[in-house]
């Protein structure tokens, strides 16, 4: 799992994940989001675009997340989940993590957040 946080200047957080989420990583990204909160961020985008796989665990940890964020008016948005995640979020009755508005520069930022690590 490979985790990159991103500060913007509009009070959010981006935070770029790579790999997979489950039980062996899923630590890493409830620290992620736990940071972004200690920051007290406006709200955390979470880029999935290179996320291979994600299990209970790993939406157990977005789902506390949304709750957490939301106790200060600030909200957890998923961009760019790969298919396996969609079904998750549909069979789940979660999709309202999904954003409706996709980050225009996510891609990029991803590729040169990782570059630079």
């Amino acid at each position: 799992m490979r985790i990159v946080i991103l500060y913007r200047c509009t009070g959010r957080a981006t935070i770029f994940l790579e790999g997979a989420i489950d039980l062996a990583t899923v630590s890493a990204v409830r620290a992620a989001l736990s940071v972004c909160r200690a920051y007290k961020v406006a709200g955390v985008d979470v880029e999935m675009s290179a996320v291979r796989f994600c299990d209970a665990s790993g939406l157990h940890v977005l789902l506390a997340a949304s709750k957490h964020f939301a106790e200060s008016e600030a909200d957890v948005l998923l961009h760019h989940p790969p298919p396996i995640v969609r079904r998750l979020l549909e069979l789940t009755g979660t999709g309202f993590l999904l954003a409706e508005d996709t980050p225009s520069r996510a891609h990029e930022d991803f590729r040169q957040a990782r570059d630079a690590a």
